[in-house]
């Protein structure tokens, strides 16, 4: 997580299960999500794609992120 301005950049990275729920055991996704406060409510914006992330290094580029 990275405390931006009026918001919040996460990160999370889960296993890419199938629409029947199984898992290949070695696919992953990343999910790039913005949290901004405006006006007293948080919204949210995210974008998926099929990758690994761990949080060790650098964190993912702000143009990763959805505006």
């Amino acid at each position: 997580m990275r405390m931006l301005g009026a918001g919040l950049l996460l990160v999370p990275c889960a296993p890419d299960f199938a629409a029947k729920g199984d898992w290949d055991g070695q696919s992953f996704r990343v999910s790039y999500r913005r949290l901004t406060l405006r006006h007293g409510q948080w919204l949210l914006s995210e974008r998926n794609e099929r990758g690994f992330w761990e949080n060790e290094g650098d964190f993912p580029a702000e143009r990763l992120f959805p505006k």
